[in-house]
């Protein structure tokens, strides 16, 4: 049976398809996350500048919004026109088929309404396998969930990046955002593959992990009340999850992973 470990040493069970992120993995991700926030040797001025901006309700970038748009915020349990909004908000374009088979009453949309309904939505990345229930059926959830929106009409290269950007908007303290900068800041030189990061259970293990690290936890509470005492209650949809995936993103493009 293979398990997922979190930096403070605790575990959890994974499914039978899933493959254990191996710990130089984890170990360089978070090496790298360190950077990205300051926590390192990285430049904390400079990273609180980056945050700062991204977060500016006046600037242009996404920030708050994505996590707060539409007229009753976030319907835990359903696809909404204001979620696939909130997904173009990230540089993300849809096709008016995806659009349909999301939105309208078709089989693809009960099948990622299915899966979808039957993740958490309250836990946390670091609190899986807490308590008394098994995480592996939500997890084999989140699998299904990214399988039937990847499988939506767009062109094959981004359809990973756009199930990504849906899953974090419908589960911001679980699921990260995920794309090609963040994804290769976190792996560094080596390719992304499925043992290494760039496959959804791997790289979410690796987010479990970060998200469990001391270092990281002290530096996104910090970064939080920063961006809280500079844009005021806008922050208070924001979690600690989406700030480490803005940080990753920036430190991301700085290095050369992609274009702001």
């Amino acid at each position: 049976m293979s398990q997922g470990i979190y930096a403070d040493g605790r575990t959890y069970e994974l499914p039978s398809t899933w493959a254990p992120a191996e710990l130089p993995v984890l170990e360089f991700a978070t090496a790298q996350t360190l950077v990205a926030l300051g926590a390192g040797t990285g430049n904390p001025d400079k990273v609180g500048r980056q945050l700062g901006k991204y977060f500016d309700p006046d600037g242009k970038y996404a920030g708050a919004l994505f996590n707060t748009i539409g007229p009753s915020q976030n319907a835990a349990n359903d696809i909404t026109p204001a979620d696939l909004l909130a997904v173009t908000t990230l540089s993300m374009s849809l096709d008016p088929r995806q659009i349909r088979q999301l939105l309208e009453p078709t089989s693809k949309r009960e099948l990622v309404l299915r899966s979808l309904q039957q993740i958490d939505t309250d836990l946390s990345i670091q609190e899986l396998g807490s308590g008394e229930v098994d995480p592996r059926p939500m997890l084999n959830a989140v699998s299904d969930f990214y399988r039937e929106v990847r499988s939506t009409p767009k062109p094959s290269s981004t359809r990973w990046v756009f199930a990504s950007k849906l899953a974090a908007r419908k589960r911001p303290n679980l699921l990260p955002v995920r794309d090609n900068v963040v994804c290769k800041f976190l792996a560094g030189d080596r390719n992304l593959n499925r043992t290494s990061i760039g496959s959804h259970d791997i790289d979410l293990q690796v987010f479990g992990y970060l998200m469990s690290h001391p270092r990281v936890r002290d530096a996104l509470d910090h970064w939080w009340s920063e961006l809280r005492a500079e844009h005021g209650s806008i922050l208070d949809d924001v979690t600690p999850l989406r700030i480490l995936d803005v940080a990753l993103w920036n430190a991301g493009i700085a290095a050369g992973y992609g274009e702001s």
